[in-house]
């Protein structure tokens, strides 16, 4: 379920802060081979102005599949929740859900639900209210980085497609 939430298409391609972007590591390893061959300097040329002329469409759609991917996590948020104890002192319960992040290396989402000294090492004693507090507070985390995300996607949207446009798109079945 994990690959199922946390793995997009263009989230692959585009880059992030700290890494570059599929299509320009290809782009790069033109230095490799001879700038004397005509047909393979022609073709580059003309893969990257394509891609430089639809890097804000891949953008937009690399946005759109991480809020689809956290929607679905949300969606089945209770099924996947896994807990564990840790902190300085191993003094809090933590609850983890997959949850896709741009730029994160790690595809999870995290939150305590309680100390430790609240329910003992045994979470096995008291799992509704584990599960129940949990859920609602990955719910919460959640809701706010994807109502971020959502926005983004309107900006973006609108920057590339214009507010009637935007609309007209997005509109159709």
């Amino acid at each position: 379920m994990d690959r199922i939430l946390n793995d997009g298409v263009f989230t692959k391609i585009v880059g992030t802060r700290t890494t570059k972007s599929s299509y320009d590591l290809f782009v790069e390893q033109e230095k490799l081979f001879s700038p004397e061959d005509d047909q393979l300097t022609e073709f580059t040329g003309k893969y990257n102005k394509l891609i430089n002329d639809n890097k804000e469409l891949f953008e937009l759609l690399s946005s759109m599949e991480e809020v689809i991917m956290q929607l679905r996590s949300l969606d089945v948020l209770g099924q996947n929740i896994k807990y564990s104890v840790g902190g300085r002192n191993r003094e809090y319960i933590y609850a983890r859900a997959p949850f896709y992040r741009h730029g994160h290396n790690k595809k999870t989402i995290t939150d305590i639900v309680s100390k430790v000294e609240v329910h003992g090492n045994e979470m096995v004693e008291f799992p509704n209210i584990l599960q129940s507090r949990a859920q609602t507070y990955l719910a919460m985390k959640m809701r706010a980085i994807i109502d971020t995300n959502i926005e983004n996607v309107d900006n973006l949207s609108t920057k590339l497609f214009g507010e009637l446009k935007q609309s007209f798109i997005f509109t159709q079945k």
